[in-house]
């Protein structure tokens, strides 16, 4: 067993956690956004939470993230905007299509990862920010 693989990933987890509790600023009001081909609605599972992403095809958007442990809180939502294969959000995140409604997003030098699925409409929690 490889685990000091499991060990970045348990680091990584750790690292995202004190991200989202606003530990991190948002690096999407760093940039300015590209028009994108990555337009539409997306979710991902990643550490207890459903990562929304809703995409313009201006390259802004909003990242909306439901904890799915507890059913009590709001989500926590972020502006993102993206440039050519890269997502600014609380993280920077580097896609790569693995299909048409699909896309794989790393961050932290791929230590972690998020593989996102095209969504027809927006999540019900995430409906009042997209």
């Amino acid at each position: 067993m490889d685990w000091s693989k499991d060990v970045k990933k348990t680091l990584a987890i750790l690292v995202m956690g004190a991200a989202l509790s606003g530990c991190v600023s948002n690096k999407a009001l760093d940039v300015i956004a590209k028009p994108t081909n990555y337009d539409g609605y997306w979710a991902a599972n990643g550490g207890g939470h459903v990562i929304n992403w809703y995409i313009r095809p201006d390259g802004t958007g909003v990242q909306c993230e439901v904890n799915s442990l507890t059913l009590t809180g709001s989500p926590l939502v972020f502006d993102l905007k993206v440039i050519d294969q890269t997502v600014y959000v609380n993280n920077t995140y580097q896609l790569k299509r693995s299909g048409p409604d699909s896309f794989n997003a790393a961050t932290w030098g791929g230590v972690f990862s998020l593989d996102f699925k095209r969504q027809r409409y927006s999540p019900a929690a995430c409906k009042p920010y997209f």
